[in-house]
């Protein structure tokens, strides 16, 4: 998808972040905790619970940009999950 922004010619510069989120999950008495996957021997990788992409195309006169989050567990194809415009997070 991200290709595709600069192969059609929509932008002129497409400048692609992303990385790991680690989202607390709430337990059974109402707290908020950390827990994630830990590889190696002796564990010293973390396993981000999701991971997040933030896409920003500029064209000749504005920029646009979109912002995709998605669970690292989940096995459906990676551009099935909307995007959500910046301009909606505030």
């Amino acid at each position: 998808w991200c290709r595709n922004l600069v192969k059609k010619g929509e932008f002129s510069d497409v400048f692609i972040i992303s990385g790991p989120i680690y989202l607390p999950t709430k337990a059974d008495d109402g707290k908020f905790y950390m827990q994630h996957q830990v590889l190696g021997n002796p564990p010293s990788v973390h396993v981000p619970t999701h991971f997040f992409k933030v896409v920003l195309g500029l064209p000749t006169r504005s920029a646009q940009s979109s912002l995709a989050i998605a669970p690292a567990a989940s096995k459906t194809d990676a551009n099935s999950h909307a995007l959500v415009p910046a301009s909606s997070w505030s």
